[in-house]
């Protein structure tokens, strides 16, 4: 009797094994944006990750991989012919929108939807506003100044600005995932270019993308500027 339990916990003991070896060895390997997973905060907008822009919360004073979407160079001309480079711009909040000035479809609804924000966020220190053309070819000082004055923007910390058109585009896939493309020939071009727009911290580390349709993604814009600025 003692013989046979001996016996049986020994079979148990090697079936426990023989289960686990084979579970591991048929896990899937699975890429490591996909086997990552980071606990949401309610008080801190994510960071953005790898590939596919996995959201990222780190810790805090914790060392930030180098895989997280960042904005780190580009140069651009402003409306007022001045020039906007990541200096002048670093240890500010910054809302980023994509947009041109021929454009009479999304561009107004956009343009406008970030007038509201404007509007509704009362302390502008540190907050900066970057509407970056897409069609440099055609969208100089001159065409941006009348664009924005079309719109009645009158706040002097929102820059209509635009640049090099491979920076501009390279810039938006690549940081923003954003798919900015240009149909059509050139005298009569199409371009297909995001309706988001963009929150990066005071590092240029992009901190949320926020639809302009509708009114939820715009609430949720407000509240992370508030959480970014508290933290």
């Amino acid at each position: 009797m003692q013989y046979s339990q001996r016996y049986g916990w020994l079979s148990l003991i090697l079936w426990f094994v023989f289960f686990t070896a084979c579970g591991e060895k048929n896990k899937p390997n699975l890429p490591r944006e996909l086997a990552e997973f980071h606990t949401p905060r309610s008080d801190m907008p994510p960071y953005f990750k790898g590939s596919d822009m996995n959201p990222y919360w780190a810790d805090k004073g914790a060392q930030l991989p180098n895989d997280l979407r960042q904005l780190t160079q580009f140069t651009f001309t402003t409306h007022t012919g001045s020039v906007l480079t990541p200096a002048d711009v670093k240890g500010k909040l910054v809302l980023m929108s994509f947009f041109f000035t021929r454009c009479s479809g999304i561009c107004p609804m956009v343009t406008a939807s970030v007038k509201r924000i404007h509007e509704r966020i009362q302390d502008h220190k540190n907050l900066v506003f970057v509407s970056v053309s897409v069609d440099p070819e055609h969208d100089g000082a001159q065409q941006l100044t009348e664009f924005r004055n079309r719109m009645k923007v009158p706040f002097d910390n929102w820059y209509f600005s635009t640049g090099n058109k491979d920076e501009i585009y390279g810039l938006a896939r690549q940081v923003f995932q954003s798919d900015v493309t240009v149909r059509g020939t050139k005298d009569q071009a199409d371009f297909l270019h995001t309706e988001s727009i963009y929150l990066l911290d005071k590092d240029l580390y992009l901190r949320g993308i926020y639809r302009t349709r509708g009114l939820e993604d715009l609430e949720r814009l407000a509240k992370e500027v508030a959480q970014l600025r508290a933290g």
